[in-house]
């Protein structure tokens, strides 16, 4: 069966544990070394690849006349010998946890910094499990109405805090992140913090304001920034980052799919919207997400600098000079200064567009600066999608998964 989402163990000794989760069941591996042992010294001569040039004898058909045949008369008597070999990684399967708990398909994953809990979510509940126990889960989100009829919501995404082990983050199919503590309730009915996308309508004429944004505000991803101080959230369109402490509107958001919105119909028609596009986020604090024709979109937050990427090609970048003499507020973490070192940065204009953009002005609408308006839309390969992508958690490399390849990109 299909494996859904997979997270790693935080380490504690030279064996590493991944947790891994395809539509019903969660599953714990184990993942040590062991080094290959070899036995040398024989008396006799018993090597197969001997046997096989010189006599045509194989190891499995050999027979002590064989043996007899192809080896002179031993006069001392060896003693073989163990010999330690390369190393090589074995997985095993450490623990099934209890199938068929969720009555929807599992789409999300995600483990605590205590190393003894994690959470599993899908269309409408989230699970909170202990790692020791197998057979059961407590349910702390639970977004099914009584009547299914009158669903308007589904869980997209969710991720624990980085440091603490109470606070995690679900997001919506209707743009909303919701900030969970769970000191205050053990069932998270009402969560601690509202983070909502309200977008300007800028569809296509008055009969389409508010029906293409209804889809396009939908968070396939969110994940929290190293030092926990942001969230980093992904829709359709663009990427927004948040204060946790400013609910209202978004500090940042750089735009992805801003060219793209002249053709809603098209899109719309081939059913474009539902792509889940994913995030993955350094330990700088630099995003990484996908788009169409297998391209990548890696934002580097620190040093202001828009990369377009296509993958297996060479990267064209461009690097914003405008920069803000905002002073680094002093309460934020030493991650999060490195992710916003230059102060707050402008909320538009750092899109993909100055990669494409050839000293040509466009007549066409103006939606900022930057946009790629000379993008042929019919040149574009929708069926050629980067949908999952991940950063090393230490290293600048970055894991771009496209169609049936993997590529690694490293610096």
């Amino acid at each position: 069966t299909l494996v859904v989402s997979t997270r790693w163990l935080p380490r504690t000794n030279e064996s590493l544990y991944m947790l891994t989760t395809n539509d019903r069941q969660i599953k714990l591996w184990k993942i040590h070394e062991k080094e290959r042992k070899n036995l040398t010294s024989f008396n006799l001569d018993v090597q197969p690849a001997r046997y096989s040039i010189r006599s045509g004898i194989s190891m499995s058909s050999a027979s002590p006349l064989d043996l007899q045949r192809t080896n002179p008369i031993v006069k001392t008597l060896k003693i073989p010998k163990v010999v330690k070999g390369e190393k090589v990684k074995f997985p095993f399967l450490k623990k099934k946890y209890a199938k068929d708990v969720h009555q929807f398909n599992i789409g999300s994953l995600d483990v605590s910094t205590d190393g003894e809990t994690f959470l599993s979510g899908d269309n409408l509940r989230i699970n909170l499990w202990n790692l020791s126990v197998s057979d059961s889960s407590y349910n702390i989100v639970d977004m099914k109405p009584a009547d299914m009829q009158n669903l308007s919501e589904i869980i997209t995404s969710l991720d624990y805090h980085p440091s603490y082990s109470n606070i995690f983050l679900y997001s919506s199919s209707l743009g909303n992140i919701r900030y969970c503590d769970l000191r205050m309730r053990a069932l998270v009915d009402q969560e601690a913090k509202l983070f909502s996308i309200r977008r300007d309508n800028t569809g296509d004429g008055e009969d389409n304001k508010g029906f293409f944004d209804e889809m396009t505000q939908n968070v396939t991803d969110a994940k929290f920034s190293k030092g926990g101080r942001f969230i980093i959230s992904r829709d359709y369109m663009s990427v927004k980052i948040w204060d946790v402490n400013m609910e209202r509107r978004p500090v940042q958001v750089i735009h992805v799919h801003e060219y793209l919105r002249e053709k809603m119909w098209d899109l719309y028609e081939n059913d474009l919207f539902w792509d889940n596009f994913g995030l993955g986020i350094s330990s700088k604090g630099d995003v990484v997400t996908g788009s169409y024709s297998n391209y990548f979109h890696l934002y580097n937050l620190a040093e202001a600098q828009d990369t377009f990427v296509q993958a297996s090609q060479p990267p064209l970048s461009v690097t914003s000079t405008s920069k803000s003499s905002q002073p680094r507020p002093s309460t934020y973490s030493q991650d999060d200064i490195a992710m916003f070192k230059d102060g707050k940065k402008k909320k538009t204009g750092m899109g993909l567009g100055n990669l494409f953009k050839r000293g040509k002005k466009s007549k066409k609408k103006n939606y900022g600066d930057g946009y790629p308006f000379n993008i042929d839309f019919e040149s574009l390969e929708f069926d050629k999608k980067i949908l999952e992508c991940a950063w090393h958690p230490q290293d600048d490399a970055v894991a771009i998964a496209g169609q049936n390849n993997l590529y690694i990109y490293a610096k």
